[in-house]
């Protein structure tokens, strides 16, 4: 008997592809994914509608065009899922990618397109501590907090 992972729901399947092949050009299909009164929340955003998703994502790629997501794991299922993700980036004039690692709750309405989207992930791990003023303030917060 051989033990395998359980296979990826269909609505996991259909939102990794989605989120793995975003790019500018493939914002308008937002609506393919987005019910049009969905809601999202990061540690930066919190917007309603697909118009204002969209502006969040356009931005993303005008401060970074090779921003990129890589789904590392989907679990659960409609109409609840929790998608694991990387986010690897260029920001400004940086010389080398930047990447975040991150979990999205995507609650689904019964035709399998998202109706409230959380991000949860760390920007002070994933951006703060990288900028040169606040940056080593932060990573030294963080080390005085760090249990020994």
């Amino acid at each position: 008997m051989s033990l395998s992972a359980p296979s990826e729901p269909r609505e996991g399947h259909t939102i990794r592809t989605f989120f793995e092949g975003l790019t500018q050009a493939g914002l308008d299909e937002l609506g393919g994914i987005y019910a049009e009164g969905a809601r999202f929340r990061d540690p930066f955003n919190e917007v309603e509608g697909i118009a204002a998703i969209r502006r969040i994502f356009a931005d993303m790629f005008e401060q970074a065009p090779d921003a990129r997501f890589n789904v590392r794991e989907v679990v659960g299922a409609a109409p609840l899922l929790y998608v694991r993700w990387g986010f690897t980036f260029t920001p400004g004039r940086a010389r080398e990618p930047w990447s975040v690692e991150g979990v999205s709750r995507l609650a689904l309405d019964g035709e399998g397109r998202i109706v409230d989207h959380i991000d949860y992930w760390d920007p002070a791990a994933g951006i703060y501590e990288r900028l040169p003023l606040l940056g080593p303030v932060l990573r030294w917060v963080r080390r005085r907090l760090a249990v020994d």
